[in-house]
């Protein structure tokens, strides 16, 4: 802070896990939406943009998400909430390993 060198960790201070946190749950967020999105959305041409009706492309483009998916992505979710949790912050070998 002397010389004047800005970091996250020096702005976040004490609610570095709080950020963490929230940072984690808006990306696992995203990618639940993503895993949905894959899942219902509607089929477009990649090069057009433009809506398909019954076309063979959209077997390739819309191959859906599915439960293994959202099963890894609840690994995920766990993994990443036990490292949040059990990182020594004032640790930097601890934070190395995590």
């Amino acid at each position: 802070m002397k010389v004047g060198v800005k970091s996250t960790a020096l702005r976040f201070g004490d609610s570095t896990k709080e950020w963490l946190t929230g940072f984690g749950i808006a990306s696992l967020s995203g990618l639940a939406l993503s895993g949905l999105n894959a899942e219902v959305g509607e089929c477009y041409s990649a090069l057009f943009f433009t809506r398909l009706n019954n076309c063979f492309l959209c077997h390739d483009y819309m191959i859906g998400a599915g439960w293994p998916y959202y099963a890894f992505l609840g690994v995920a979710s766990g993994h990443l909430g036990w490292q949040i949790w059990s990182v020594d912050l004032s640790s930097s070998s601890d934070c190395n390993r995590k």
